[in-house]
């Protein structure tokens, strides 16, 4: 700014309001409670039954798809132990000949003894298989 410009002093003049009273609440009536509340606006009843219809709709689609979820894990569950149980191996019993206990040969007692020690072979064999299970170890399925 040029110091050889000066501005002309001017007067500002600012209106001064007069102070106002402070208005007091309106006190209700002798006769009625003062904690009572104004009834709702009908507005707000129509805004409280949409709220209730849409969380009524909102626990039943939650409940529904808690319900599916479970009903699916419990199939997949039988669906796998069916799958276990369908691959499990299966013995089948071996045809062996039938012991005669009225013919008393050589030849037949001889061929009863192979027949008897054929089972017990058998039955030794189903034992052990038996034991070896016990002690088997779940494999890693990660």
């Amino acid at each position: 700014m040029d110091p050889n410009l000066q501005a002309p002093a001017q007067e500002v003049v600012v209106p001064v309001m007069p102070p106002q009273p402070v208005s007091q609440p309106a006190q209700p009536p002798v006769g009625t409670e003062p904690d009572a509340a104004p009834p709702p606006p009908k507005g707000n009843k129509k805004m409280l039954t949409i709220f209730a219809v849409l969380f009524i709709l909102v626990l039943i689609i939650v409940t529904a798809v808690l319900y599916f979820m479970t009903v699916s894990k419990t199939q997949s569950t039988q669906s796998q132990v069916n799958e276990i149980i369908e691959l499990s191996p299966t013995t089948t019993p071996t045809p062996t000949p039938e012991i005669n206990p009225a013919d008393t040969s050589n030849n037949t007692l001889d061929q009863d003894s192979t027949v008897l020690e054929q089972n017990i072979n058998n039955l030794d064999s189903d034992a052990a298989s038996i034991d070896s299970s016990f002690t088997d170890q779940q494999t890693n399925l990660n």
